[in-house]
């Protein structure tokens, strides 16, 4: 009954391992969305400004400010990328410790059950 007890359990812990794992990789994906988003917004930006930047040049005309803001707002994008890059390399290194510590709980299963199977 022992060892039932004990696979049920093993089995119960890697379920909730690779439930954390999914949830993990959702949330990576949902992250690098995010990214992907605000590399667009960002070329848009940029987009803009060289079209101020070609107004300024042709006519003279001052938009100074316009292009000042899309500038700041460029930075700020830049800036929620790497935070967000930062949560994703948080992410990995979870996924890889939650790997670590199954491969640890195998090994220690194999020589539980290897030392069960010899008794029996």
């Amino acid at each position: 009954m022992e060892f039932f007890d004990k696979l049920s359990q093993k089995a119960s812990e890697a379920y909730k391992i690779t439930a954390d794992k999914t949830g993990k990789i959702a949330k990576e994906t949902k992250l690098k969305l995010k990214i992907s988003e605000l590399k667009s917004q960002i070329t848009s930006l940029y987009e803009e400004i060289g079209k101020l930047a070609y107004n300024k040049h042709s006519r003279r005309n001052q938009d100074k400010e316009k292009c000042e803001n899309n500038c700041k707002e460029i930075k700020e994008k830049c800036e929620k990328i790497d935070d967000l890059n930062d949560e994703i390399d948080d992410l990995v290194k979870q996924c890889l410790d939650l790997k670590e510590k199954n491969n640890n709980d195998e090994k220690k299963e194999k020589g539980l059950f290897g030392k069960w199977f010899k008794n029996k």
